[in-house]
């Protein structure tokens, strides 16, 4: 992020413990007969915000869009872009270009044509959904179900699978040009490659076309041969913005190489045919000699690319993950450790810590109010935390300069969208009516138990983590000292020099820049955690800040009696209990619509112990303090 998810994922301002959510919200049916929206009288987005919301770009630049849609999934042997709700995202019907809910695109600052770039952007972590009997429940600012791990590594290894022979090679460049977008973007540069590569589907089909077809076709696999064997190309390096020294940009070593192959591509026609001849079959007109360089060009640039590509996404990936060398836990749906990213990707790696710290990403209404930001009050800079989460969740930099394809004025637009969120009103009409009097009891018992803790608060207290008893590792990590400095003064500089870059790029004046951030941005590491209000918290599964207890009824009851192992990644929500229904394993991923990930509580980070508050209720006032629930 590097890629956080994401980190990642517009994560405005968090809190712990336990849940959070909801508010005086109607409910009306979308254009689809499944799906309810939640909509507020006179709050919320209107349908133009929601786009804005749904697909502004932050800066992203993950892989070219184009790309995504002609590479076949490693994992499903299926176009990626089918059916994407296997890594948890969300349909968007509303969207003209076909992309989920979350999902961005940006023009490249590098890459030849500039090809429309694949991101992401607040929604993709924080639009949720619940699913009930056949109903799909949005929940604008809720907790999805979204797995970085598994967006980014099935990218990763459909691309390695496709830059492992010159016939896969071969394969996807004519899948590419089945899309008009595409094949007019490669026409305008390359008319030659943009033919033969529309009209031909594999490298064999080439070679039996022809005398100099079989020659170029050979060509071809001595070149892909030649090009396997040289290291890949750097991407965060070399695709710096185009500020950066020309001779750091990828498009001169790809000029280089194209100046290289000239000799070789001239005998093609010698030993073949006449230029005439070729060119003929492939267009309606034009040189031979430049339509068979075209041709090699673009399947070098392209195997370049791809490679390029798979080394940049193996980087990220092993700093979500952690690297051979480091411990890790996996994040699965729904969680991110934002802040081992940030930290591996910045810093140098003697600094690298392990990523075990994964944090549910939260949920956003009544965000706005909080003078403090993240699950332990670590930073007043909204725009500081938007920065680092952009450069966590594809944004391009160097690290050298600061610059960045970061958006800054686009995050401070998302950010007022976000304050714009309302939290849900419990759906009668889906889940079931709520019992008023067993409300009215459950209203006593939360004033007894639950209210000195979670109130709307501006600047909620901070809570020592043994007392509250739940993981300690998330208030822990963020303290860890790089070297004889503390993190937060590293992170604090260097967010500031990001940002600062930022917003140069972008031509935002000082009086702008003021204006829209106007505190001095501090960073601070308490290692407490901090409270919210549980508004709607039924509406935003799983609990506790590392997501470690699938329903409020089980957090209800002791530790030691709370789930140790259970499914995360569906969206089937159980109104009784208050959150996630329980499934049966094992789970063949292969076989569902959804990221399957089995939570494991033992796990490092993954402690689903603490917040043992009123576990020990009757059971009569358990069920009357979640009915209230529903209504807070």
């Amino acid at each position: 992020m590097p890629l956080a998810p994401p980190a990642a994922r517009c994560r405005m301002p968090v809190v712990i413990a336990m849940l959070a959510l909801a508010c005086s919200v109607t409910v009306a049916r979308a254009a689809d007969p499944g799906v309810v929206w939640p909509v507020a009288a006179g709050a919320g987005l209107t349908a133009a915000e929601r786009a804005r919301f749904y697909h502004l770009d932050e800066g992203g630049e993950i892989i070219p869009l184009d790309w995504l849609r002609a590479l076949s999934s490693k994992r499903t042997g299926r176009p990626f872009m089918e059916r994407l709700e296997r890594i948890g995202f969300i349909a968007d019907p509303a969207d003209p270009a076909g992309l989920p809910v979350g999902m961005t695109t940006r023009p490249s600052a590098s890459l030849p044509g500039a090809p429309l770039m694949v991101g992401v952007t607040c929604a993709a972590c924080h639009v949720g959904q619940l699913e009930y009997r056949g109903h799909k429940l949005r929940i604008e600012g809720g907790t999805n179900m979204l797995s970085f791990d598994d967006f980014l590594g099935d990218i990763g290894e459909s691309i390695a699978a496709t830059v492992a022979s010159p016939r896969e090679v071969f394969a996807f460049l004519h899948r590419l040009m089945q899309q008009k977008d595409a094949r007019d973007v490669l026409a305008r540069r390359r008319g030659g490659a943009a033919a033969l590569f529309a009209k031909v589907p594999t490298l064999d089909a080439l070679a039996q076309r022809g005398a100099t077809e079989k020659l170029l076709a050979a060509h071809l696999e001595k070149l892909f041969g030649e090009e396997s064997a040289r290291p890949a190309v750097d991407l965060v390096a070399a695709s710096s913005p185009p500020s950066a020294p020309a001779a750091r940009g990828v498009l001169g070593r790809l000029e280089k190489l194209l100046d290289r192959g000239v000799e070789d591509v001239r005998m093609i026609l010698e030993k073949g045919e006449s230029a005439t001849e070729f060119i003929e079959r492939f267009a309606a007109g034009g040189d031979g000699l430049v339509a068979v360089r075209e041709m090699v060009g673009e399947f070098r640039d392209t195997v370049i690319l791809l490679k390029a590509r798979e080394e940049l996404l193996v980087k990220i990936a092993g700093q979500m993950r952690g690297t051979h060398k480091l411990q890790v836990t996996q994040g699965g749906p729904g969680r991110g450790d934002d802040w081992a990213i940030i930290r591996n990707q910045i810093l140098p790696p003697e600094a690298a810590i392990p990523v075990i710290q994964q944090l549910k990403f939260p949920p956003l209404w009544g965000f706005g109010r909080l003078a403090w930001l993240h699950y332990d009050g670590n930073t007043n800079s909204v725009m500081q935390r938007n920065a680092g989460q952009s450069l966590g969740t594809g944004a391009m930099f160097d690290p050298e300069t600061h610059a960045s394809t970061v958006e800054p004025r686009n995050l401070h637009e998302l950010e007022q969208l976000a304050r714009k969120l309302v939290a849900p009103r419990w759906p009668e009409a889906v889940f079931g009516r709520i019992d008023t009097d067993a409300a009215r009891r459950g209203s006593a018992l939360f004033a007894t138990h639950c209210a000195e803790c979670h109130q709307p608060l501006a600047d909620p207290p901070l809570y020592d983590v043994a007392p509250i008893g739940t993981d300690p590792l998330r208030a822990e990590v963020f303290a860890k000292q790089v070297g004889d400095r503390a993190f937060r003064d590293v992170l604090a500089e260097a967010a500031d020099k990001y940002l600062t870059a930022a917003y140069d790029r972008a031509g935002v004046p000082p009086a702008e820049r003021r204006a829209i951030e106007p505190q001095e941005p501090q960073w601070r590491d308490t290692g407490k955690y901090t409270t919210r209000d549980l508004a709607s918290c039924w509406a935003s599964p799983p609990y506790l800040h590392n997501g470690s207890v699938p329903t409020l009824a089980d957090l209800l009851t002791p530790a030691a009696s709370r789930p140790q192992r259970f499914w995360i990644g569906h969206r089937d929500y159980d109104p009784v209990r208050l959150g996630y229904t329980h499934l049966e394993g094992p789970i063949d991923r292969r076989t569902v619509d959804f990221p399957a990930f089995e939570f494991d509580t033992t796990q490092p980070g993954n402690s689903n112990a603490g917040h043992e508050f009123g576990t020990d209720l009757p059971a009569a006032d358990k069920a009357d303090l979640l009915e209230y629930l529903k209504t807070h």
